[in-house]
Formats: structure tokens, sequence, C-alpha cells
């Protein structure tokens, strides 16, 4: 009988050993997607914060306020100047509204940055335009959201290069 009773109390504590293991790992991964949820949140406002305020008055300082290096080094490099760029841009107007969402939101496994696509179906003043932002955090999660790309296109732009042709 002292035996069988053992028996129960040892199979009864590794039951409440394995349901607390199991708890504790559900509760771990339930914080870990609550905080992503969060991070991607965080990037989410950035983008959009910086979209709003970039197309309000197609100022290229607002552009280079936000810019990671790397966007400022490409664009140096490309020889295209950010106010033709931004002349061009202002020939959509005014942002009405859009659609928008981050996508790739990628960490690499070195964990000195990470990543993340937001793109945008957007309805301007005088054009629709897709926007495709990149966005670049280095030092995660503590490093601020930059601009890492910042790309339009427009039906208004293709319509322009073909007047030109002409």
């Amino acid at each position: 009988m002292k035996t069988d009773n053992r028996i129960i109390g040892l199979i009864a504590v590794v039951v409440v050993v394995a349901a607390l293991g199991v708890y504790l790992y559900i509760n771990h991964k339930h914080k870990q997607e609550a905080k992503a949820q969060e991070e991607l949140v965080i990037a989410l406002d950035f983008a959009t914060d910086a979209v709003n305020t970039i197309t309000a008055a197609w100022n290229p300082e607002e552009l280079q306020k936000r810019a990671h290096p790397v966007l400022m080094d490409s664009i140096s490099k490309s020889g295209t100047s950010l106010d033709e760029y931004f002349k061009m841009l202002k020939k959509l107007g005014k942002l009405d509204k859009g659609t928008c969402n981050i996508s790739n939101f990628v960490t690499p496994k070195d964990a000195t940055f990470r990543v993340a696509d937001y793109l945008c179906d957007a309805q301007f003043e005088n054009a629709p335009a897709k926007l495709l932002v990149e966005i670049r955090q280095d030092n995660p999660p503590s490093g601020p959201w930059l601009i890492n790309s910042f790309r339009i296109d427009s039906p208004i732009f293709a319509a322009k290069k073909d007047a030109d042709k002409k």
C-alpha cells in the first residue's frame, strides 16, 4: 500500500511539474508575440507619420530628417537631386487617402538592425500612386526607426515621360 501511494504521489508530482512547464512555455510565447506585435505597431506608427509629414508639403527636408545614412549615401551617389525628385513628386498633389501596411518585418540573425517594408496604395489629389518605403532600425529595439528607401510610382510620372519623348 505504501508503494502504491508513493507511485501515485510521484505521478502527481510529474503531472504538476509537466503542467507548470507547459503553462510557463505558453505564457512565454504569448509575451513574445505581444512584444513583437507592439514593435510592429511602433514601426507602423513611425512609417505612417513619416509618410504623412513628407507628403503634406513635399518638403525634401522632412525626408532628410528621417533618413537613414544608407539612404542619404545612396542619394548622394546617384547624382539625383533630392530637390528635383521632390519637384516631380509635388505633381501628385496632396495625399487624400491610402491603404497602408507593414510587411517583411525582418530581424537578421545578428540582430544589429531590422527592416520592414511600408507599402501603400494611395490616392493623391492628382493621381493614384504606390508608395514603397523601407524602414530600418539599428540596435533594436532601442534604436530609432529611419527611412532606408523611399519610392513612389504613379501613372502621372509615366505620362510625363511619354510627353517628354514626343
